[in-house]
């Protein structure tokens, strides 16, 4: 295939909706999660559909997870579907034809919903909420505010004294004669000679 040029074509895609976020292998998972959770908590919606194909496929899945194990009673309906992709390969060279190929591709959707009569259960691919004791919570910036001033970790007076007398804490020192990153005929003479008093 050294003699041949690929040909830009649209690559394929799923049908749709407008609860779906497309899922691709450059995009974040931090920033997937975030915009499902903004989907997912909107009272309009109350429904995502991740959908993803080829090499995004596993991190459909992990978002998926993620999300199941934030938000508590998120019913799953997983289907899983083959797309098929003509390829065009164009010659560098006179002489040579046009070869045009089909390749199939793997293609997954993941719907989840907080209420079980928006989404088929009796399917296939349904798996019912993940237990109560499995949900963490989604921490934000409000929540961080409001545990570090009035939770139950917040700082007191106590825990500034109680600091003191420990002492603060010193960054690891680094260096030759310390034995980082040290390799060859020098080690040994840096090994037996003491570290300069601090």
């Amino acid at each position: 295939m050294d003699r041949y040029v690929k040909v830009d074509a649209p690559s394929p895609s799923l049908p749709a909706d407008d609860d779906e976020v497309r899922v691709t292998t450059g995009g974040k998972i931090r920033d997937i999660v975030e915009y499902s959770l903004a989907r997912l908590e909107d009272a309009s919606q109350g429904r995502v559909t991740l959908a993803g194909v080829g090499k995004a496929i596993s991190k459909v899945v992990t978002v998926a997870e993620i999300l199941k194990r934030r938000v508590a009673g998120l019913h799953q309906r997983t289907s899983l579907h083959t797309l098929e992709m003509d390829e065009t390969f164009e010659p560098k060279d006179e002489g040579l034809n046009v070869v045009r190929r089909k390749r199939r591709v793997g293609a997954v959707t993941v719907t989840l919903c907080g209420d079980v009569s928006r989404i088929d259960a009796g399917a296939v691919g349904y798996q019912a909420p993940v237990p109560e004791d499995e949900v963490t919570p989604r921490v934000t910036a409000k929540t961080k505010q409001k545990n570090k001033t009035n939770g139950p970790g917040a700082k007191t007076d106590d825990d500034d004294e109680a600091r003191e007398g420990l002492g603060a804490r010193k960054a690891p020192k680094r260096g030759k004669q310390y034995g980082r990153n040290l390799r060859g005929r020098d080690r040994r003479k840096h090994m037996e000679t003491p570290p300069p008093p601090s």
